[in-house]
């Protein structure tokens, strides 16, 4: 299709294994492509990627002209599973090595902004493993193991919530019961290590927010 005019309206839909070309394409009328589905033909390459690669280099260009037509019609959702695909068949490619690492770090995060669930379960995964490490590494008297383990938990939140208000009064009870007045220096890269990771993964929970509901 790559060229040509439509008269008409347009409508592509089903499951494709391959990427339309509709690029250079004329239409005068809407061409509606909220039923297509596109699975990006994608290789092992050599030299050996981190992941696979695209099998034609001109598919990134392909999904751009779907991502710009979906983007014209207003129908947010294709063109945002467009240009998730486009990503990927520049992966490698068009896009740097360094580039390529945080692509696929995007995609498996937050499936390009279009997963909450991802983030919401890393930032869970997260508040665990550090009430755990918190727990293990407490130094200070607890009257039992239940108390410690709120206060673990009760540290790893704040970290991991530090916009909310109660949050600084909670880290500095909970870090006084569990270290006393002078926690180590681990204790300070653990808490500044888990504040990173949860400000990332905050941002890909509201970024799939926006997306979803197209705020």
């Amino acid at each position: 299709m790559y060229g040509a005019s439509f008269g008409g309206a347009l409508f592509v839909s089903g499951n494709f294994g391959i990427v339309p070309d509709l690029r250079a394409t004329r239409c005068y009328h809407q061409v509606d492509l909220s039923g297509l589905k596109v699975k990006l033909p994608r290789t092992f390459g050599w030299p050996p990627k981190l992941s696979r690669v695209a099998e034609d280099p001109e598919d990134g260009a392909r999904l751009r002209r779907l991502k710009e037509i979906a983007e014209t019609n207003k129908d947010h959702q294709a063109a945002l599973r467009f240009s998730a695909d486009e990503n990927r068949a520049k992966r490698w490619i068009e896009t740097s090595w360094f580039g390529s690492v945080l692509d696929m770090a995007f995609s498996f995060f937050s499936d390009y902004g279009q997963s909450i669930l991802r983030p919401v379960l890393w930032l869970l995964a997260i508040f665990v493993d550090g009430t755990s490490i918190y727990l293990a590494l407490a130094t200070g008297t607890l009257a039992n193991w239940r108390a410690g383990l709120e206060q673990a938990a009760l540290l790893s939140a704040s970290n991991s919530l530090p916009f909310l208000p109660q949050s600084r009064d909670l880290r500095e009870d909970a870090l006084t019961a569990l270290y006393g007045t002078d926690p180590s220096l681990c204790i300070d890269i653990l808490m500044i290590a888990q504040g990173v990771l949860s400000f990332i993964f905050l941002f890909l929970i509201g970024l799939g927010l926006r997306n979803r509901f197209r705020l």
